[in-house]
């Protein structure tokens, strides 16, 4: 994705790569969180495509490039929105209905969303407000990380050792996978002070 998008970005003109990472996102989504609308049909044969290059939809060009597009826009155009905040907190909110709605209507894989589209940029022109944000983004990064490694082993051992709902398990899931990683990057830190 870097190495399409590198080329538009030393030109300034990322519009083009911005259109392409958009639609390769939507034929993505029909074999992604939104999988189960498309059962069958030309869209969802396209996206498999996809899927069989790269495993997972949002592991390749078709999530990544979209990104990485907005990121050089939105930092080549550096546009101000008044009560960004107030955005960002719906957005935030809009982002985890449609993960709710989609996995509990049996999405495929719950990575592609609407809502996504329009949370990563406002977080970004969020924090293009600083020149140094408010809180320690290093331990952040590491915990977010740890929860994406975590999180798959954490809702297994939840399903075969508890018997909850989707709900249940999402929550339990949520909070292990969080504390587990919480106490991984406190001890790395502790260390390596």
């Amino acid at each position: 994705s870097l190495a399409l998008l590198l080329p538009f970005l030393k030109k300034k003109k990322i519009m083009p790569m911005l259109m392409i990472g958009l639609l390769f996102y939507l034929v993505v989504m029909t074999n992604d969180s939104y999988g189960g609308l498309f059962t069958n049909t030309s869209l969802q044969s396209i996206a498999k495509i996809h899927t069989t290059l790269w495993t997972w939809p949002q592991a390749g060009l078709c999530s990544s490039l979209l990104y990485l597009s907005i990121g050089a826009w939105l930092y080549q155009k550096q546009p101000h929105i008044q009560h960004i905040n107030i955005f960002l907190f719906f957005s935030i909110i809009a982002l985890l209905l449609e993960a709710y709605f989609l996995q509990t209507h049996q999405a495929y894989d719950g990575n592609c969303y609407f809502s996504l589209m329009i949370c990563v940029p406002l977080l970004f022109l969020w924090s293009f407000q600083y020149q140094e944000l408010p809180f320690d983004t290093l331990s952040i990064g590491k915990m977010s990380l740890y929860i994406y490694m975590l999180h798959p082993i954490v809702l297994n051992c939840v399903h075969f050792l508890l018997p909850l709902g989707e709900m249940g398990s999402f929550f339990i899931t949520v909070i292990i996978s969080l504390c587990l990683s919480y106490m991984i990057v406190k001890r790395s830190l502790g260390e390596c002070q």
